[in-house]
């Protein structure tokens, strides 16, 4: 594969593979399926990139759009959850004046279909009263709505009124965009208010609202103590801290916590941290596409960090679309190379593959059997698929969806992990492997030998898979872990 396969394809294109919710609904060549799932929407600059993204999301235009500043993020962190309720994009502007490319994208949504709603978010100092009068008299039909308070904080609280609340929030810093992304995509699924806080001290908006909502009774904490201290956490109801070391880790922990929520048929990756401090533009353009995709963003630097490469391999595959916010300025071609996984691709429906694979491979078709030795990972998003009589030096990747069906029969693997499937549907018989993440049904498991360690056979066993539980560590002030279900050992 080489630099020229990422580039920015058509929107229709993009909107296909990220909105499809089917890991399959490309049937090309091996060589084609890696190619066409490296992707990149990028313009000249954030207001370019925040249109491409408008352009894939919307292509058929939409009745309410977003417009917050690019020129600073304090205001904007709370708009991806309104922005998934209404349906709408992103768009970013000088504060000054309405930025020229935001302008015709605006004239062509509203050409596709009349806008009905421009929510504008933040005050006169981060959207001008220039830049406001500008949208109602270029879009006289439209209702323009400002979203405002004196600052950040009374900002998210308007934002959240605007939304509506449920009996659940998203707390995070405001002193920073980081945290506060990584939770975006989330929160914009489960319709969940973004709200800020200072460190130290719980902001007074924020805590004037979540007593005006006495149904609140859920807050996920997003950062380690240095964003959010222990002393503000223990002041919102219901607190869960998801956090890590620093930025990176504390998206990996939102990632996995909520792995079973994202369809990770497709992922979006933006550049999480920077020299300019206006890396957070991409990102926030990019939480309205990631939340009506239902997919993660995976914050990057210029190179993957470790914890972040560690939730690829744990949580992708290689069929995985990823999307680049942004030019290759901001996200390097060579990066989102290496964020892809190598794979033989088994795309052929109702064959049965008798070859000894080298690397990793794919089952991406349904009714598939494998009969061929595995020397890497071996990765099932198929339906039906069945492996018999054969090893799998390397892990296998359970993942056919909430109604498809796997039958593993007579395998030896260093490791199978379920990442989605029902108890009902995942079927092990004379399986030989380190089983992490998984509860194992107890009706059909011998337990181990306590004076050997060995477990006797397992026949027709069936599993189901379990959310990682993020816990506390309160020894690390800036780390939260993640808490694996302990591994069990399988054997004839």
């Amino acid at each position: 594969m080489n630099k020229k396969s990422i580039g920015t394809i058509s929107a229709v294109a993009f909107a296909a593979i990220l909105l499809s919710n089917s890991a399959t609904a490309v049937k090309v060549s091996a060589e084609e399926v890696v190619e066409s799932r490296l992707l990149r929407a990028g313009g000249e600059d954030r207001y370019g990139t925040s249109v491409k993204v408008s352009q894939i999301g919307w292509l058929d235009g939409t009745k309410n759009v977003i417009i917050a500043s690019g020129e600073g993020y304090a205001d904007a962190l709370s708009a991806a959850p309104l922005a998934k309720a209404k349906d709408a994009p992103i768009l970013l502007t000088e504060s000054k004046s309405l930025n020229s490319q935001t302008l015709e994208e605006l004239k062509r949504l509203n050409d596709k279909v009349k806008i009905e709603n421009i929510y504008v978010i933040g005050g006169t100092g981060s959207v001008s009263e220039g830049a406001y009068n500008k949208l109602k008299s270029e879009f006289g039909n439209a209702n323009v709505d400002r979203l405002w308070g004196n600052d950040r904080y009374e900002t998210a609280v308007a934002v959240a009124e605007k939304l509506g609340v449920t009996d659940k929030i998203v707390l995070a810093s405001g002193d920073g965009y980081a945290d506060a992304l990584s939770a975006a995509p989330i929160a914009a699924m489960k319709g969940m208010p973004i709200l800020l806080t200072e460190s130290k001290e719980l902001s007074k908006p924020t805590e004037e609202f979540i007593k005006k909502h006495s149904s609140i009774n859920k807050t996920y904490v997003i950062g380690g103590t240095a964003s959010v201290g222990d002393a503000t956490k223990d002041k919102v109801p219901g607190a869960e801290r998801l956090g890590g070391a620093d930025r990176f880790e504390t998206n990996t922990v939102v990632m996995n916590y909520f792995a079973e929520d994202f369809d990770l048929t497709g992922v979006l990756t933006a550049l999480g941290e920077g020299p300019t401090g206006n890396e957070f533009a991409d990102a926030l353009s990019g939480a309205a596409l990631a939340g009506k995709a239902n997919s993660p963003i995976i914050l990057v630097n210029k190179e993957v960090p470790e914890t972040t490469r560690n939730f690829i391999q744990s949580r992708l595959s290689p069929s995985t679309y990823i999307l680049a916010i942004g030019g290759e300025g901001v996200i390097s071609d060579s990066l989102i190379l290496s964020m892809s996984i190598n794979a033989d691709f088994l795309d052929e429906a109702d064959k049965t593959y008798t070859d000894n694979y080298d690397g990793n491979v794919d089952i991406i078709a349904d009714n598939v059997t494998l009969k061929g030795n595995v020397k890497g990972d071996l990765y099932l998003e198929g339906n039906n698929a069945t492996v018999s009589d054969i090893t799998v030096d390397g892990t296998i990747y359970v993942n056919p969806g909430e109604d498809g069906i796997v039958n593993i029969k007579s395998v030896t693997a260093k490791k199978i992990v379920v990442l989605s499937g029902t108890k009902e549907n995942i079927h092990l018989e004379d399986v030989k492997a380190e089983v992490v993440g998984l509860e194992i049904d107890n009706d059909t498991q011998t337990k181990p030998d306590e004076s050997t360690g060995a477990v006797n056979e397992v026949e027709d066993t069936t599993v189901d898979s379990t959310k990682p539980d993020v816990i506390e560590d309160n020894s690390n002030q800036n780390s939260t872990d993640v808490k694996v279900e302990e591994e069990t050992q399988i054997n004839n």
